[in-house]
């Protein structure tokens, strides 16, 4: 994440909490950490006045039931560090209802031309971007949607993203690590994603891939046992 794009999300934030007249903050667990530790050390280090939710890979935490009248902002990230893309529609609903403005962090601006504008009351855009240059964002889903199916056809190898683009990440077994494997893999930008949550050992062995490039798959025989 470039300190750009954390600069505008905390600048986001500060003005969510200026215009709403209230401390508190909610950071999605689909924040990329170093987004979220931004946002903290923006803000006075009391208790509860910025709330840091666990890493989501299954887009499971529970934003709806957090959300009340004290948060001044909830803060998600789309496309996640796992890749993934979620539904933001009915989080805005329940944010209007609660008066809580919603930024959203679209980490890859491609997917603009796809899905359109979020919902968002508040809408940081990364002006960079780590998918294949040139690359519309209709190739970027195609070539994504190929991936997934030649990773579902690995035995043993468990496809974590929901609705990915241009990222996927995979459990390797609860046996296999992914530091160990990520060297091995050629074509595919892999980053063990507990090296972005060192406190998380549920995540050593899950690896997230991303595309570097359009045309044939790489090989993904590293990925097998």
């Amino acid at each position: 994440m470039s300190a750009a794009l954390a600069a505008a999300t905390v600048a986001a934030a500060r003005e969510a909490v200026a215009t709403r007249g209230r401390p508190r903050l909610l950071l999605s667990g689909s924040l990329d950490p170093a987004l979220a530790r931004a946002v903290v050390a923006a803000f006075p280090p009391l208790p509860g006045l910025v709330e840091t939710l666990a890493p989501d890979p299954l887009l499971i935490e529970d934003l709806l039931g957090r959300l009340d009248e004290d948060f001044a902002a909830l803060v998600v990230q789309t496309p996640d560090p796992f890749g993934a893309c979620r539904p933001l529609d009915a989080l805005a609903a329940v944010c209007r209802v609660f008066g809580v403005a919603l930024i959203v962090v679209v980490a890859e601006k491609r997917l603009l031309e796809r899905d359109g504008p979020p919902p968002a009351d508040l809408l940081v855009v990364a002006e960079d971007s780590a998918l294949p240059d040139g690359a519309t964002a209709e190739q970027l889903a195609e070539a994504t949607g190929a991936l997934v199916a030649a990773l579902r056809r690995i035995p043993g190898l468990r496809v974590v993203t929901r609705a990915p683009f241009g990222t996927v990440a995979v459990h390797l077994g609860d046996d296999r690590s992914a530091d160990a494997v990520a060297p091995a893999i050629v074509g595919l930008a892999a980053t063990p994603l507990r090296r972005l949550w060192p406190e998380w050992s549920e995540l050593d062995p899950v690896l997230a891939l991303r595309l570097t490039a359009l045309g044939p798959l790489p090989d993904l025989t590293p990925l097998r046992r």
